[in-house]
């Protein structure tokens, strides 16, 4: 329902896509930003993980310095 997505990306952000939006990649993101819990990922068999979400609330206390 659209109600729904629109509740789902008022807290959560794709990894990727956050990545994307500061030109980085996303494993690069988390290794520089250890504080950025990623929440269902996929892990390949590769070792590589996809589809990672971010909630907004912690990027935001991590702009803001806050717990």
């Amino acid at each position: 329902m659209p109600a729904q997505l629109l509740e789902f990306q008022r807290k959560y952000i794709p990894l990727a896509d956050l990545a994307k939006s500061i030109g980085s990649k996303s494993s690069i993101l988390t290794l520089r930003n250890p504080d950025i819990e990623v929440l269902g990922s996929l892990t390949l068999p590769c070792g590589q993980r996809r589809g990672g979400l971010v909630r907004i609330a912690d990027l935001t206390r991590l702009a803001f310095g806050t717990q």
